[in-house]
């Protein structure tokens, strides 16, 4: 999608391509040090929290017709995800049990790395037919109703971790 927005939404031709991928990798390699340096004990909240700025940063960037003002955001974009990414991981093991963490990590990335060509699939559709910042707002979207429906539905993921977390720290 990035291609797209530099060229027909963006009209920054490859080297503005260029530095709108270099933006999002600035974003990531932020994030992960932040992560990696950081104390940040996942929990629900600051799961859901990630995914509502993904979410709303993925939407303002679809809406951003100006250069300038798309390089930050990709770069926000791109440190949302992976923070987005490392406390799903981290969660999902936390909260799975010991001898069954391996096969729920396998489907887990089996369902993460696979639904993403699919919803390449998906998002080049309707890029084709409504154009890309279109596109992106749709995914955007439907995501962010995603995470208001995990908000509404977290107070049980929120036990279920609290005690996972307490069982953790006892073995």
């Amino acid at each position: 999608m990035l291609p797209l927005f530099a060229t027909d939404v963006l009209h920054a031709g490859p080297v503005g391509f260029g530095l709108i991928s270099s933006a999002f990798g600035l974003g990531v390699l932020f994030s992960a040090l932040w992560i990696a340096w950081g104390n940040h004990e996942p929990n629900i909240r600051s799961l859901l929290i990630a995914e509502f700025v993904f979410c709303v940063l993925e939407i303002a960037f679809a809406l951003s017709h100006v250069y300038i003002f798309s390089l930050p955001l990709i770069a926000s974009v791109g440190c949302a995800q992976i923070v987005l990414s490392a406390t799903a991981n981290t969660t999902l093991q936390m909260v799975t049990p010991k001898h069954l963490r391996g096969r729920v990590m396998s489907v887990f990335l089996m369902v993460y790395a696979g639904g993403m060509p699919l919803g390449n699939l998906f998002a080049g559709g309707l890029a084709l037919l409504f154009g890309a910042p279109i596109s992106l707002l749709i995914g955007g979207i439907l995501s962010l109703i995603a995470a208001i429906v995990g908000w509404m539905m977290r107070k049980p993921a929120e036990k279920s971790l609290a005690a996972s977390t307490t069982t953790m720290r006892i073995e």
